[in-house]
């Protein structure tokens, strides 16, 4: 792709919605890990790489805010027969989408995105995947969460193919035909219009048999906060902050939180059995959406009966500061 190519800042403003300060790479096969994460903003090089094919990456659909501007659809099984079905499910309620097929020994299915006007909250948009998988008798986790999703029109690294991308009009390109293939389903999707943001459906309606086609995780409240602390912990990410300090995320639970093998350094076997929890705070003026618990003695994180660990008392613990050094250090 040419430097400063238009269509690949078309591209990001399309399907990112923001700007990421972290993005996921697919590894190839035979890595233990599916993604590596890397903590550092997402860039029109990088991008570039993803469309060329050197690299693929995934991302998370919510920003920092808690919201998001696209439904995704991830189907396991079925093949295309069942992308089109979610395809045909989202033309007969009137909205416009697009699939790529995504086909392996593991995988035999692809994704379906839905673009919207505005942002909202992740749970209407989840809303409207669950509906549509469930319409078209498909099995698969539905977008956005806080799982990051690959982005379109990339190289699956297992397969080292792009896939048949599928648009509203019929219309289907072979992205494997080379790089003009790339640019031109770039055009086409910049021309689908945005679904309107009004027409997702009430959060009250998602069916009852919603876990079974998505991991649901709550929207994110932020609240303001009256002192710098409750700021800090109202705007922090406390899962990716943990993340980003050397922890992995075991399980992403239903109340929005996670299990997750703690980051430091006094457990055997790095945590193998996972002993730090991210749950909903009570008080969440003052604490943020998110608190810590740990469960191991002698992790820094172990709470006893009545603590609580927020995001700015995780920053100071692992930094090994007093309180009035870390405020120094985050005004910096």
């Amino acid at each position: 792709m040419e430097k400063q190519h238009p269509l690949v800042l078309d591209f990001q403003r399309v399907f990112s919605g923001y700007d990421p300060n972290c993005y996921d790479k697919m590894n190839e096969l035979g890595n233990p890990r599916k993604y590596t994460k890397y903590y550092q903003p997402l860039t029109e090089n990088i991008l570039r790489a993803h469309l060329r094919g050197d690299v693929t990456i995934a991302v998370r659909l919510v920003n920092e805010a808690g919201l998001a501007r696209a439904t995704v659809i991830d189907i396991d099984e079925g093949g295309e027969q069942a992308l089109c079905r979610v395809l045909q499910a989202a033309e007969a309620q009137r909205f416009i989408a697009f699939g790529q097929s995504s086909q392996n020994n593991e995988h035999d299915g692809g994704h379906v995105w839905l673009l919207f006007d505005n942002e909202t909250a992740p749970d209407r948009l989840r809303a409207l995947g669950i509906q549509l998988a469930e319409q078209s008798k498909i099995k698969g986790e539905t977008y956005p969460t806080r799982k990051s999703i690959r982005l379109p029109l990339g190289i699956h690294r297992w397969t080292h193919r792009r896939g048949l991308l599928y648009l509203p009009d019929g219309g289907v390109l072979d992205l494997d035909m080379g790089e003009y293939m790339v640019k031109e389903a770039i055009r086409e999707l910049r021309r689908l219009p945005l679904n309107p943001t009004s027409s997702l459906p009430d959060v009250m309606q998602t069916p009852q048999s919603a876990q079974k086609h998505s991991r649901v995780t709550p929207p994110i409240v932020r609240e303001k906060a009256d002192t710098f602390i409750g700021e800090y912990n109202n705007k922090t990410d406390l899962i990716a902050f943990l993340e980003s300090s050397g922890g992995r995320v075991a399980e992403y639970l239903g109340h929005g939180g996670a299990l997750i093998h703690c980051p430091c350094p006094h457990h055997k076997h790095r945590d193998a059995r996972p002993s730090v929890e991210v749950k909903p705070a009570k008080n969440t003026r003052r604490y943020g959406p998110f608190v810590v618990f740990g469960y191991a003695p002698g992790c820094i994180f172990y709470t006893e009966h009545g603590q609580v660990t927020d995001a700015f008392s995780a920053f100071c613990r692992l930094n090994h500061l007093e309180p009035g050094e870390a405020v120094k250090r985050l005004n910096s």
